[in-house]
């Protein structure tokens, strides 16, 4: 996990991320009996981060607002879903479930002579939802019908410039643009959404398509852990998904807890009951205290100070960007 400021509508934006995070994560009780060889197994790798704020969704909903990412709920996303394209620092984006970003030298980046533009995201083998469905382009092309469909409230600027998608064969996705556009490589086309799941209801009824399950307590997604249960206003229980594209995920579970008092996620990991708290959810002068309290402990305090000043280009302009950024704690093998 890399710690990644959001854009805001403002020009200028000074943003603070705090990382508390204690040695090691908790081993569980070994599980009842014996292992080969008559070898007790191995406590399992269970990693219990604090957030303030319960995550309103897991799906993304739409229209999303601060709301739904806030107080650390929007790291719990990325535990459990995967992207086209991952931003891992400041606009150095990296290629997720696509082996690599469209490229001008490799022919996946186009301008037509037209002025118009396509690129073309070639897709990792073997990827499986959380169910053990088969991912594949055509999901890729259902998710850009819902991010295009104008009666559903989609954020995103993005949407302007796309034209229409094509999925030419399983592992192969092209988006076409009316323009050059200078952020294509980041893939966005909103949430990753499975066909298999939500097509049909799509097709039949939208409201209730945004009203699904799927985006809260029954998500499938394709990340490194699965969701196992959400115990509303309490905890989400998070396992290891085994089949994961990227590798098997380092940690047998996590447990996410919902902490609204920021004076008790101080409390709670100062006590050993939390491994991580997610930012941003303890003010500045709690976490250096806990810092200074800390010294020569393995146990770390992340601080995140972000300053940027851009402007968003909407054709081939160059960027600017200003940015310092601290990396956070790895929950997946390839993060």
């Amino acid at each position: 996990m890399t710690c990644v400021p959001s854009w805001a509508s403002r020009p200028a934006l000074v943003g603070l991320a705090l990382v508390l995070s204690a040695c090691g994560a908790s081993g569980s009780a070994p599980a009842p009996g014996p292992a080969t060889g008559g070898q007790a197994a191995p406590p399992a790798k269970t990693l219990v981060v604090g957030i303030q704020r319960e995550p309103t969704d897991l799906g993304v909903l739409f229209g999303q607002a601060t709301g739904t990412t806030a107080g650390g709920a929007g790291s719990i996303k990325i535990m459990v879903h995967d992207r086209l394209a991952v931003e891992k620092d400041l606009d150095r984006w990296e290629p997720q479930l696509a082996l690599a970003l469209p490229s001008i030298a490799e022919g996946t980046w186009t301008v037509n002579a037209d002025g118009t533009m396509d690129t073309t995201w070639r897709l990792h083998r073997n990827v499986r939802w959380h169910d053990g469905a088969p991912f594949t382009s055509d999901d890729l092309l259902f998710s850009f019908q819902i991010f295009m469909d104008p009666d559903l409230p989609t954020t995103g600027s993005q949407r302007r410039f796309m034209q229409s998608a094509s999925a030419p064969d399983p592992l192969n996705f092209v988006i076409h643009r009316s323009g050059t556009y200078v952020d294509a490589p980041q893939g966005n086309i909103g949430v990753v959404r499975p066909r298999h799941i939500l097509g049909d209801l799509y097709e039949r009824d939208k409201e209730a398509f945004t009203n699904s399950p799927w985006f809260t307590t029954e998500f499938i997604g394709l990340g490194p852990y699965k969701l196992e249960s959400w115990e509303l206003g309490s905890h989400l229980d998070l396992a290891r998904f085994d089949d994961y594209y990227r590798g098997r995920p380092p940690l047998d579970r996590i447990v996410v807890r919902f902490v609204g008092d920021p004076n008790a996620l101080v409390a709670g990991i100062l006590a050993g009951e939390l491994d991580v708290v997610l930012p941003v959810t303890v003010d500045l002068d709690a976490a250096l205290d806990l810092k200074r309290r800390w010294e020569g402990t393995g146990n770390q305090v992340t601080v995140c100070i972000r300053a940027r000043s851009r402007a968003r280009p909407t054709d081939g302009a160059a960027s600017t960007a200003v940015a310092t950024t601290v990396p956070l704690p790895t929950i997946s093998s390839n993060a």
